[in-house]
């Protein structure tokens, strides 16, 4: 009851949450031009794949939005997120830390902080570039939706055809079904 009454003061049944609308694809395109002429590292598709990721997730999940990046949302993108959503080739896994450092240190900087509180967040990269290498290879700490697609990939489904992709996902799901029939 405590609990209730504190939390019916922040906010209340009148007050709903703003509805999150996702970064327009323009404002999305225009952000990654920026950060690649800005961050001296190649403009090429590895280096933009990897930080539309960082775009996704800035955008997605920090609460303030793509320029509010701290040590701790540092991890979670390389530790928890990257692993679990991100479909990564060896290149792509490998150009991760570079791009995320050169990101955060763009970010940061492009919403007016100071250097001081930039350093941290950059040195973060390092600190889980490690762990980030080892939950990429663990297929264990990926997300179902990763597991499914790198299966229809094995199985030799054209994930980027939706036809061939809505087939390979019916088949897929007819086999988990029979396995489970069978126990």
């Amino acid at each position: 009851a405590l609990a209730a009454s504190r939390c019916a003061s922040v906010v209340s049944d009148d007050e709903a949450a703003p509805e999150w609308e996702p970064m327009a694809d323009a404002d999305r395109a225009s952000l990654i031009d920026e950060f690649i002429r800005k961050s001296g590292l190649p403009d090429d598709l590895v280096t933009r794949h990897v930080a539309d990721l960082c775009v996704d997730y800035g955008d997605g999940y920090i609460v303030d939005g793509v320029f509010a990046w701290s040590p701790a949302e540092v991890e979670i993108f390389l530790v928890d997120w990257l692993p679990r959503k991100a479909l990564l080739d060896a290149e792509q896994g490998a150009a991760v830390p570079a791009v995320t450092r050169a990101w955060v240190q763009f970010a940061l900087a492009r919403a007016g902080i100071e250097q001081r509180w930039i350093d941290p967040a950059v040195a973060a990269v390092d600190e889980y570039a490690d762990e980030l290498a080892e939950a990429l290879e663990d297929d264990e700490a990926w997300g179902p939706g990763k597991q499914v697609l790198t299966e229809l990939i094995e199985r030799g489904v054209d994930i980027t055809d939706p036809d061939e992709l809505e087939a390979g996902i019916a088949a897929y799901n007819t086999e988990i079904e029979r396995r489970r029939r069978e126990g």
